[in-house]
């Protein structure tokens, strides 16, 4: 019996002992985590930032910090939270972990509240939460929601660029000035606050070419314009697939390069299209015939550059929910900043409810992080389904056992 009892003593200082080093154990791994989430985080953003500009600025190391931070204090909260016994907490971890991410992350770069950045978090969040009620379902029920979303958006943004290119973004756009494929001159006779060009917009046709032949040259060009973005986009994706292990038998790096293919050209179709189109459906004004008597106006462009969304379809199906998600940003932007204009007391108030709104994004955002880009969730936060599953279906059996252990202990 003293040597069971010895024993006994022994087994019960060894658990106190590792009882003891469970605190600084779950450090070291919070810790070693939110760091490698920090690094990663980090070169994702300041390396092909620091690639496309030429330089490492400021302004980029702020912002990769900011990021990085975002990613590793979201990582190293998860974890701790992750091994709460409360499930309500353990349930909401990467939420509380995303607000709180999130947050740090403004304090170290206000720029982050921008509205580009933040109505985009917006609308996926939305998005994700849609997806688990009714009201969502019924939406995913119309349709070419997509491609109806895409044409709203087209309709705000193309008007506004040609008429009032102060109400968008600045970065949208430059891009638009090289992709619209139209001399200066031209751009700023359009814009106010000059008079509206009239119907059928002869000032947009090179010398000597109809409608018909100036569309088509037009599509020729923007295809070379096209092709030249997504290129390079699209070998990145096609890298990153290629270093993956499921990926090295002869069939997959076959199938990798026919996608990519297939990839750049629909691509650069879709956007040479969609700018085509967005320049030579005028003809639909002549449906409003006191549209097309007032010439190019706000308005008047909205009723036929809407058309130019309907290039969405020449996408990959699989892709269009995201460009219809990327256009409505830059739309809800230029109906923000034209707001702004007419009432300049809201600027004041932006950075609040931008802030507000960004950290509410990365909670839901990160609350459905298997709804995320696998980039971000699994290589980036290391978050991993099905472990935590196991993890939780473990801590319900200890919790069954201590229950079912308690009545013979007494």
């Amino acid at each position: 019996f003293m040597s069971q009892e010895q024993d006994e003593t022994v087994s019960r200082s060894q658990l106190a002992a590792a009882e003891k080093h469970v605190p600084s154990m779950l450090l070291k791994s919070m810790l070693d985590a939110g760091a490698s989430s920090f690094g990663k985080a980090f070169v994702l953003y300041a390396l092909p930032m620091s690639l496309l500009r030429g330089e490492l600025k400021k302004t980029i190391l702020r912002r990769a910090s900011a990021l990085a931070a975002f990613m590793g204090i979201a990582k190293a909260t998860q974890m701790c939270l992750f091994q709460q016994k409360n499930q309500t907490i353990r349930y909401y971890s990467q939420a509380i972990a995303g607000g709180l991410g999130a947050t740090i992350a403004l304090a170290i770069d206000k720029g982050l509240g921008y509205n580009t950045l933040v109505i985009w978090f917006a609308i996926r969040a939305a998005r994700c939460l849609l997806e688990e009620n009714i009201f969502g379902q019924f939406l995913n029920n119309i349709p070419h929601m997509p491609t109806a979303v895409m044409c709203l958006s087209a309709s705000q943004i193309l008007s506004a660029w040609v008429r009032y290119p102060v109400d968008l973004d600045q970065g949208y756009r430059k891009f638009l000035d090289i992709h619209g494929g139209r001399p200066r001159w031209v751009m700023q006779r359009l814009g106010a606050p000059n008079s509206p060009v009239p119907y059928p917009l002869l000032i947009i046709r090179k010398p000597g070419t109809s409608a018909v032949s100036d569309g088509i040259q037009f599509f020729l060009a923007g295809l070379k314009r096209a092709s030249r973005l997504y290129g390079p986009l699209y070998v990145v994706a096609l890298l990153f697939g290629l270093f993956q292990a499921k990926n090295r038998s002869t069939q997959r790096i076959g199938k990798l390069l026919l996608n990519f293919v297939s990839n750049v050209v629909r691509s650069s179709v879709f956007l040479s299209a969609y700018c085509t189109i967005a320049w030579t459906a005028f003809g639909l004004i002549y449906l409003f015939p006191h549209s097309a008597a007032r010439g190019a106006t706000l308005v008047s462009l909205r009723r036929h550059v809407w058309a130019a969304g309907l290039a969405t379809l020449l996408e990959r199906k699989e892709r269009r929910p995201e460009l219809a998600s990327y256009c409505a940003t830059y739309a809800i932007d230029s109906v923000w900043r034209r707001m702004e204009r007419i009432n300049p007391r809201l600027t004041k108030i932006q950075p609040f409810l931008a802030s507000i709104l960004l950290i509410a994004s990365c909670s839901i955002l990160l609350h459905h992080y298997n709804k995320q880009p696998a980039l971000v969730t699994k290589w980036v936060l290391g978050f991993d389904t099905v472990k935590e599953k196991k993890a939780e279906e473990n801590t319900g059996n200890e919790g069954e056992v201590q229950a079912s252990e308690s009545p013979i202990q007494v």
